[in-house]
């Protein structure tokens, strides 16, 4: 069962002292000295006792690398001080203990480096778990009924606490749990404190003492053995959740905008079949207002769905129309919202075609000023100026035509504005005035 298993004072100090041969040498050669000194302070201590501390000293400080060699100092050693003060022994009887005092002390060796790989490799484990939990902004914690509750460090570091070596109270963490969550997360603890399994997965929102709001997942697991025994990692899905909002406004604004989108639709399919004489007019005039109202939806994409830049929007259904080097934009850079650009794109589609067929675009000489400002008034305004040059005289005609219906009803309607258009000697000329906030995104 694990345990958790806090940094004791000697995991900072003794990799430190094994990564440096020198300090375990002398550290290891301060042991063997001492032990002489109590021999000599105290000659009736067997020797090979006052031995065998400092073998295993120097093998837990410096490792089997220090150990080793002071293993083989101390057999001389203790060759040199067996006996005193007691009578000679044999030299037979010298030899067979010498021996086996070096075969002990190679085990204890063994024995100890053993141990210290295994703490070695225990301290790379828990330090890899660290860096991943710390790259996946997750922090691990356990529940035991026999022991408090247990948080790493990553845990305070994900809710904005000071470490320490015991969690707070369950109180204290209830109370940074957001107010609509905090039910919730009670009930999981009594399920888990009676020994019963919550949901494995669950997720709540906590209120960090910085003032910043967290989305937290918890993931649990019990232990078979001790259905009381729960440990789970909780995860930072703060970044998960905020895209999860934005998709969903994103999809409703899309439903919003497709349904607007049929309605403009459908009004164009209406007055384009009005206007037009024959089916073969209907089905050219339909397809190329289409065409315009993918272009500047082509855009709106670009630009996340929220706003366009007024001069790609313009360009886009003018270039198709004519020379580019005929037309001639002026105005500030500036972004128009979605709604603004789907009836411009409407309104200078429709100038774009009447200029290639009647207007600007059907001579060589003709070309095209389009020229927008904010102006300085409060309320702030918007306008922008359609201006053609060079082009032939424009004729009245009978009957009104959607492009008229676009630029003098719609256009102005959908930026609660207002429109005028006239012809002038050489070109139409379109004026568009709305308030600046209809116009740009909101």
């Amino acid at each position: 069962m694990p345990i958790p298993i806090n940094p004791m004072w000697f995991e900072g100090r003794l990799p430190a002292f094994r990564r440096n041969p020198v300090i375990g040498g002398l550290v290891s050669a301060g042991l063997v000295i001492a032990a002489i000194a109590i021999k000599l302070l105290l000659p009736t201590i067997p020797t090979l006792t006052i031995l065998f501390p400092a073998i295993l000293m120097s093998a837990w400080v410096g490792g089997a690398r220090i150990a080793i060699p002071t293993l083989l100092v101390c057999g001389i050693v203790g060759a040199y001080l067996l006996g005193r003060p007691l009578p000679p022994q044999t030299t037979t009887w010298q030899v067979v203990t010498i021996i086996v005092f070096l075969l002990v002390g190679g085990l204890i060796i063994f024995v100890v480096d053993l141990l210290g790989k295994a703490v070695d490799r225990y301290q790379h484990e828990r330090r890899r778990l660290d860096l991943a939990l710390r790259a996946a902004k997750a922090a691990l914690w356990e529940i035991h009924p026999d022991r408090p509750l247990y948080w790493n460090k990553n845990f305070y570091d994900l809710i904005g606490l000071e470490y320490t070596d015991q969690a707070p109270p369950a109180e204290q963490f209830f109370d940074l749990v957001h107010p609509e969550d905090r039910e919730k997360m009670r009930e999981a603890r009594r399920l888990m404190d009676q020994g019963l399994r919550p949901a494995e997965r669950d997720e709540y929102r906590l209120l960090r003492p910085d003032g910043k709001i967290l989305w937290l997942e918890n993931h649990r697991a019990t232990d078979p053995t001790n259905p009381r025994f729960f440990i789970g990692i909780t995860q930072d899905i703060t970044l998960r959740k905020n895209a999860e909002e934005r998709v969903e406004l994103v999809l409703n604004e899309m439903a919003h905008r497709i349904k607007n989108q049929y309605a403009v639709i459908i009004k164009i399919a209406k007055d384009t079949h009005r206007q037009a004489e024959t089916a073969n007019e209907f089905n050219e005039a339909f397809q190329a207002r289409m065409l315009g109202l993918a272009r500047s939806n082509d855009l709106l994409l670009r630009g996340g769905g929220q706003e366009v830049d007024l001069r790609s929007l313009l360009l886009s259904q003018m270039e198709i129309f004519g020379d580019t080097r005929r037309i001639e934009l002026n105005g500030p850079a500036i972004a128009v919202s979605a709604n603004a650009a789907q009836y411009l794109a409407m309104a200078f589609h429709e100038l774009s075609t009447n200029a290639l067929k009647h207007g600007a675009f059907s001579v060589d000489t003709g070309r095209i000023e389009v020229t927008w400002a904010i102006s300085e008034d409060v309320p702030a305004s918007f306008e922008i100026v359609w201006q053609e040059r060079g082009g032939p005289t424009p004729k009245s005609k009978s009957k009104s035509g959607f492009g008229k219906l676009v630029l003098e009803k719609l256009m102005p309607a959908a930026v609660e504005g207002t429109a005028e258009i006239s012809g002038e000697p050489d070109g139409i000329r379109w004026a568009l005035s709305a308030p600046l906030d209809r116009v740009l995104r909101s």
